[in-house]
């Protein structure tokens, strides 16, 4: 088995297998009934951050997005991202599924904060570092699927960091497919010249050409041949219904400070891991 390297490999730089669970009944695949629901347009929100403020002395930002949206004059909350620790640049794996109706979302706000801590749920608990607000319209109107925008506190002009919003239209799917990777040889790393390895799954966003994580692994330490522990995802998530489509598979070595190290990327197309 060939080692990963710093570029774009083939398929054969993981070990992977992959099997589909499909809904059955009585030998026969179910034919899924559409409702009224999947003929409006629906938008998926990817949300990368670059630059954010460091607000602690001695510690990275631990950054966490949610998503606000104006509702008959009152700010609801829609959702919130994953927390990554120490990351000023990060790159959220939950996405933030909205209709693409003004008259039902108007406005948007999207706001980012450092946690305080990893079991609270009360934002009031954690540090605000700055937000965006932004028309619907807005990004329906971008042309390249991609917005680019500066964090800042109401009220003050000074810059909190960027916010990165990538948008695609989501193709309804309700299949979802189990994958399972695993990597042989790998480059050595840290002291001891044994990899700490996760992996990310990145999905090419069509519009943009941008290539965002969807999953990303759990830490594998001190071995050069790490096997991860299998995961279920949708494909809309994967890949929006998109077999053909390309995915990004990249290795990481990990730090606790938050500077990982890229041990080697492959691009395959889905639907080769799909007949395997």
């Amino acid at each position: 088995m060939p080692s990963l390297r710093n570029k774009v490999g083939s398929e054969e730089n993981f070990n992977s297998s992959v099997h589909s669970k499909f809904q059955v009944q009585n030998g026969h695949h179910v034919t899924l009934q559409t409702n009224a629901f999947q003929n409006k347009r629906k938008l998926e929100l990817f949300i990368e951050c670059t630059d954010l403020v460091q607000l602690d002395t001695f510690s990275r930002t631990d950054p966490m997005c949610v998503l606000y949206v104006k509702k008959l004059g009152q700010w609801m909350e829609h959702g919130r991202t994953e927390s990554i620790p120490n990351s000023l640049h990060p790159k959220f794996v939950e996405t933030f599924i909205i209709e693409a109706n003004a008259t039902v979302h108007p406005r948007l706000r999207f706001s980012v904060f450092d946690l305080a801590n990893f079991t609270s749920k009360d934002l009031r608990k954690h540090d605000f570092i700055g937000s965006l607000e932004i028309e619907l319209g807005t990004l329906l109107e971008s042309e390249c699927g991609s917005l680019i925008r500066t964090l800042r506190l109401p009220g003050d002009v000074k810059s909190r960091g960027y916010i990165h919003i990538y948008v695609d239209d989501v193709r309804e799917s309700r299949t979802n497919i189990r994958l399972h990777f695993g990597a042989a040889n790998l480059a050595k790393k840290g002291i001891l010249g044994k990899c700490d390895a996760f992996y990310e799954v990145n999905r090419l966003v069509t519009k943009s050409g941008h290539f965002h994580p969807v999953y990303r692994s759990e830490v594998v330490t001190r071995t050069a041949s790490p096997k991860w522990a299998p995961f279920d995802i949708s494909l809309q998530k994967l890949c929006n219904d998109n077999v053909d489509g390309q995915l990004t598979i990249s290795c990481w070595h990990f730090s606790s400070s938050g500077n990982h190290t890229m041990v080697g990327e492959a691009r395959l197309p889905l639907n080769l891991l799909l007949k395997r």
